[in-house]
């Protein structure tokens, strides 16, 4: 059963502009692995988090640096920790995650997995 749907699209030289300015941000934001990567990603992984939380209706309450992309090179998935948020044990989530020029977008579509 289908829990929910999110996208989201984050232009990223104006994301570019939000981390240069708030040097913080990215700390907040993004665990250490995350961190090292590309602007371009930094900005696909942050519209993930958005699409993932949008997915879930507001239903939990979740910081963005709990929410984890994972999967360079192969389809991108979300690493949670279960025991802080053992809510979404039982929900799958599956992301896509695009670039085009100068946006990043991200669906997530959440659903209750089956017994």
């Amino acid at each position: 059963m289908i829990v929910g749907l999110g996208v989201d699209i984050v232009n990223i030289p104006r994301f570019q502009r939000v981390i240069q300015e708030t040097p913080s941000f990215t700390k907040r934001i993004f665990s250490e692995s995350e961190q090292k990567n590309n602007i371009n990603s930094l900005a696909g992984r942050f519209a993930a988090k958005e699409a993932f939380l949008k997915s879930l209706k507001g239903s939990l309450q979740i910081k963005f640096i709990d929410i984890e992309i994972v999967g360079e090179h192969k389809a991108p998935t979300f690493r949670i920790d279960s025991n802080r948020y053992p809510d979404l044990n039982n929900i799958d989530f599956e992301l896509s995650i695009s670039h085009h020029y100068d946006y990043a977008i991200a669906v997530v579509l959440s659903s209750r997995k089956s017994n």
